[in-house]
């Protein structure tokens, strides 16, 4: 019986021990509604900062993350990873107040409201 409570009381210390060294992510301001959401492409500073900050979009914005061969969508909920090489960025829907809070994180090079650009009438 003692070998039974040895073992629990270890395993209860290695479990307090891994919840405790999860990183903590700091959530900014509550996210914008979706009445006030555009599109917005994201640009971050360096491949090493891109899986936190992805965990941070899913965990605080309820964010789903595809690759950029997912189809093309209007979903709010979906962030289009569309990194290359040692560019990282990615779109998706955010309220105003979002991209503010984005851009004011060391992780984020810049934030750009996403719009479609025309040259001679034609869409590009």
């Amino acid at each position: 019986m003692a070998y039974f409570s040895k073992t629990i009381v270890i395993f209860i210390i290695c479990l307090i021990t891994l919840v405790n060294s999860q990183p903590e992510i700091n959530c900014p301001s509550t996210p914008d509604s979706y009445k006030t959401q555009q599109k917005y492409i994201v640009q971050l500073t360096s491949p090493d900062v891109k899986e936190p900050h992805f965990e941070m979009l899913e965990s605080c914005y309820s964010k789903t993350i595809v690759d950029n061969s997912y189809p093309p969508t209007d979903d709010y909920n979906i962030v289009r990873d569309d990194s290359f090489g040692t560019f990282i960025c990615y779109s998706g829907w955010f309220g105003p107040n979002d991209a503010a809070a984005l851009s004011s994180r060391s992780d984020v090079q810049s934030v750009e409201s996403d719009s479609t650009y025309s040259t001679n009438a034609k869409k590009l």
